[in-house]
């Protein structure tokens, strides 16, 4: 028989689950009472855990206040945050202090807008249009460059023209020798025209007076010294002055700034290779000459003077014109004195010196193309002028001119030549600023006009003017000013903004080797464009990596012949799209070869069609995304198109190229770079200007970064302090996590008499040791810190609750009067600063190992899992017995039952009386 499954007995009629129920519940009694204790045990437990937990909490709190970098921070507060704000980068390298800045002028993006047309739908015949961001023939240097490097005095300079007409011209904030230029030429009281002519500055009077030229410094200053000004003054028919030559090669000049800024390129410097490779009038070479680490102008004069290889053989130096270098051969006999590229760079080349010597010196090419001009050998992306020699001008009277080019190195030189030379032709900078434009002035029609190379040269090819027609003009187009070579650093290109992020690329050739050119292996990051260039080259792909041919970018031509495309990405880092190298290459014809390229130039065209509309150009432009916006300007009478630079800065300037004469296009917003002036502005030559394509100047000074809002003339403030608020913060962590650990205490410690209650941890010795490890902590003399002994000393007290308060005067006061003193109070490890003695507490209380509160949450959690065990087995026993009980209850209802039917059955009986009875 099974047991009971319902509450009363079928039977009995008794209860009988509530009486297994109420028996169980008094056999459970012991059970109980150990559940309860276990309880009790897992409440000191987590109450013991508590503690441990808000003690590391203020070991935390306490390890804040020792770390030196709260000690050192520092605030940058600007006197007019409305024109200039300060950030710190690193607090460390800063110290209290109070500069003075004058936020000149703010960076601005060049927008330009055409001349007007009749409506959006005006169309245009079939031409090319292409820009890109530099390559300007006619760009100013930087004022820095003058003077051997020394730069310029900034100031103010009076003008006097020759019609006794005088006034000051402010170059105070002058940066380039653009700037100068300008500033002289904008001038409407004085009729004068400043101009570049090599390395030096020319005034050009245009009143046709007979008074005198003349240039005075203002103020007692030296910026008309320092740009070579002081000492015109010309008078009489004179109208030309020229100033002395500012610009010149010297120690210091960078060897990046070298030939237009391409610099020169060496060999690996890991490499050991020779860089030049020498030959002698006594037969004594080849001997070669690594010039791995060197940097500047200087360091390669010396390299080559200082060697011991070449001891007694060769002397370098700076020619006398400031322009080159000069060799000469030491060594007598009939061999030839030659210099040359070593085996990977081509440094000879760059460095102009693999030339031929006469009479054993080799004077080198121009290495420097003067203050606002270009060499010739930079011209064509680098391959310069293939074959100099005679330019022959016809004009249109069919007067005939050769323009004897033999010594020109610059496209000013050419331009000069022309000039002086030819008859009623005048070649000018043309107005892209890309190259040159030739003008018949004759008025002639006898003869078209005819610009030709003389036979055996290429020089009008080269430069573009070959012409033979009636028109009175004659324009180079944009002639491709090299923009980077294999020398370029990375960090350079991009206007200045460098490569993101540098990482590895893959490429696929066009037979589909797939590959991934590692440039930021540990040690051996790519730094140069001819690092990313070789290292392609080394690679087992059928691509072969140049720069290209207009000089602005790296070039990838196909050498598989496969039937596939040249395929870029990036497999990390942005190497590739910052190249301009991410996608996939074209068919190009190379000498009649279809090839697959992939070009990373920098420059954007696109087609322009027959019957293209405004509108059309509008959409073609923005759908280059090349960071210039198209849009249509409607200016009440017709419509112009407007483009629009979304970078700021001068390296972002536009150089416009297109085919027809279809545009023009005014400049209503110049690319130029953000100025900040550091110093005086009152004082001659008193401050120093800073330059930025963005409006903000990283680490103008070590740590400090500022940003100008807005441009203005007055000085403004910024103080840099120390900065106390985040100690401030600390300390009042600490402050928090130790009486948040006192209000525990004191709950799990606590004794109420009137309901005769205690707190869970009441009377314990891990309570009363953690109490008073912490109140001896917070209330001894630290000896042996420095000027502070206390926490009371440092403005943080004890109340009368024991818990801390903190005088944030008082405490701040302490770290502006001693701040190592205080950071050693707190930090001094050797000598047991506070936060010291505090994490020995924390070991011998909450360690992982002997810990007080540890051993004693190990002990408690031991009970609680033997009692654990215990009423585990408890129950079962519990369970156990409620079973048998039912099955008893079971048994005895059958018993009841069976008692009921033979009841029953008895009942039901009636007696038979005997047979034969009568009644």
């Amino acid at each position: 028989m099974g047991r009971i499954t319902t509450n009363v007995g079928l039977a009995s009629g008794l209860p009988i689950k509530d009486i297994v129920d109420q028996l169980i519940e008094v056999s459970s009694a012991p059970r109980n009472i150990l559940a309860r204790r276990t309880e009790d045990l897992q409440a000191q437990q987590l109450a013991i855990g508590t503690l441990s937990a808000k003690l590391i909490s203020i070991q935390f709190s306490l390890g804040k206040l020792t770390s030196s970098s709260l000690y050192a921070a520092k605030k940058a507060t600007s006197s007019d945050a409305t024109a200039l704000t300060a950030t710190i980068s690193d607090s460390s390298s800063l110290v209290n202090s109070t500069y003075s800045f004058t936020p000149v002028r703010t960076a601005t993006a060049q927008q330009l807008v055409s001349q007007r047309f009749d409506s959006k739908e005006s169309t245009f015949t079939a031409q090319s249009f292409s820009f890109r961001t530099g390559g300007f023939v006619d760009k100013g240097i930087s004022l820095e460059e003058l003077n051997g490097g020394l730069g310029v005095r900034l100031g103010q300079i009076r003008i006097t023209d020759k019609s006794g007409e005088s006034d000051v011209v402010d170059l105070r904030f002058a940066s380039t020798v653009d700037d100068v230029l300008d500033a002289i030429n904008a001038n409407a009281t004085i009729n004068v025209t400043a101009k570049a002519v090599g390395d030096s500055i020319q005034l050009v009077d245009n009143t046709g007076q007979a008074s005198t030229l003349s240039v005075q410094e203002v103020n007692n200053g030296k910026t008309a010294l320092d740009l070579g000004l002081s000492t015109i003054s010309a008078s009489g028919a004179t109208t030309e002055a020229l100033g002395n030559d500012v610009f010149y090669l010297h120690s210091g000049t960078r060897l990046s700034r070298l030939n237009d800024g391409t610099g020169v390129h060496f060999t690996n410097d890991a490499a050991e290779v020779d860089d030049l490779v020498f030959e002698f009038a006594d037969d004594s070479g080849p001997i070669g000459l690594d010039l791995s680490g060197t940097k500047t102008l200087g360091d390669v004069v010396n390299a080559i003077n200082d060697s011991t290889q070449l001891a007694g053989k060769v002397t370098a130096s700076i020619a006398a014109d400031g322009n080159r270098l000069e060799l000469t051969d030491l060594t007598t006999g009939g061999g030839t004195f030659a210099v040359s590229n070593g085996v990977l760079g081509s440094a000879a080349d760059d460095l102009g010196i693999s030339k031929t010597a006469v009479g054993g010196t080799i004077t080198g090419s121009r290495l420097v193309s003067g203050l606002r001009d270009t060499l010739l050998s930079s011209l064509n992306g680098g391959s310069g002028i293939e074959a100099p020699g005679n330019l022959e001008i016809t004009n249109r009277n069919g007067v005939f001119s050769s323009i004897d080019l033999s010594a020109a190195e610059t496209l000013g030189d050419v331009v000069n030549a022309i000039n002086t030379q030819a008859t009623d032709v005048t070649a000018a900078i043309s107005d892209n600023r890309g190259g040159i434009v030739l003008t018949d002035t004759s008025g002639g029609s006898a003869s078209n006009l005819l610009v030709a190379s003389e036979s055996g040269s290429t020089i009008a090819e080269d430069l573009g003017i070959v012409h033979d027609s009636a028109a009175e003009k004659v324009e180079s187009g944009v002639l491709n000013r090299q923009l980077l070579s294999k020398a370029t650093l990375l960090s350079s290109i991009n206007g200045g903004r460098g490569i993101s992020t540098l990482g590895d690329i893959t490429i696929t050739d066009t037979v589909g080797v797939r590959e991934t050119i590692d440039l930021n292996q540990v040690d051996a990051e790519a730094k140069t464009i001819g690092d990313v260039i070789d290292r392609i080259n080394a690679s087992t792909l059928g691509v072969e990596a140049r720069i290209n041919d207009t000089g602005d970018g790296i070039v990838l031509v196909d050498t598989a012949s496969g039937s596939g495309t040249i395929i870029v990405d990036d497999a990390s880092g942005t190497v590739a799209a910052d190249l301009n190298l991410l996608g996939e290459s074209v068919e190009v014809d190379i000498e009649g070869v279809p090839t697959q390229v992939l070009n990373g130039t920098s420059s954007n065209s696109f087609a322009i069609e027959d019957d293209d509309t405004l509108a059309d150009i509008v959409k073609k432009i923005n759908d280059l995304d090349a960071g210039v916006t198209a849009s249509l300007l409607n200016d009440g009478q017709g419509v112009r198109l407007s483009l629009t630079v979304e970078k700021t800065g001068a390296a972002n300037a536009l150089l416009l190229d297109f085919e027809e004469a279809n545009f023009q296009f005014q400049q209503i917003s110049k690319a130029q770079d953000a100025l900040l002036q550091f110093g005086s502005v009152q004082e001659s030559g008193g401050g120093i200007l800073v330059t930025s394509s963005t409006n903000t100047f990283k680490e103008v000074v070590s740590g400090l970064s500022l940003t100008i809002q807005k441009a203005s003339t007055t000085p403004v403030s910024i103080t840099v302090a120390s900065n106390d608020s985040g100690l401030v913060t600390a300390a009042e962590d600490f402050i928090a996590s130790y009486n948040s650990l006192r209000d525990e205490l004191k709950k799990l410690t606590d004794f109420d008499p009137t309901a005769n209650t205690t707190g869970l941890l009441f009377g314990t010795s891990e309570a009363l040791r953690v109490d008073t490890q912490l109140s001896r902590l917070v209330t001894d003399r630290h000896f042996g810190l420095g000027s502070f002994e206390t926490l009371a000393e440092i403005g943080i007290n004890i109340n009368g609750d024991g818990k801390l308060e903190l005088d944030k005067a008082k405490f701040q006061e302490a770290y502006q009067t001693d701040p190592e003193g205080l950071q050693a109070f707190f930090g001094d490890d050797e000598k047991h600063g506070v936060a010291s003695k505090f994490d020995s507490i924390v070991e011998q209380l909450a360690g992982e190992t002997g810990g007080l509160l540890t051993n004693r949450t190990d002990s408690l959690q031991s009970t609680i899992e033997s009692n654990s065990d215990r009423i585990a087995q408890l129950d079962a026993f519990l369970e156990r017995q409620r079973e048998t009980l039912l099955l008893q209850y079971a048994q005895l209802e059958s018993i009841l039952a069976n008692f009921q039917a033979t009841q029953s059955a008895l009942s039901a009986f009636s007696p038979v009386p005997p047979i034969g009875s009568t009644g």
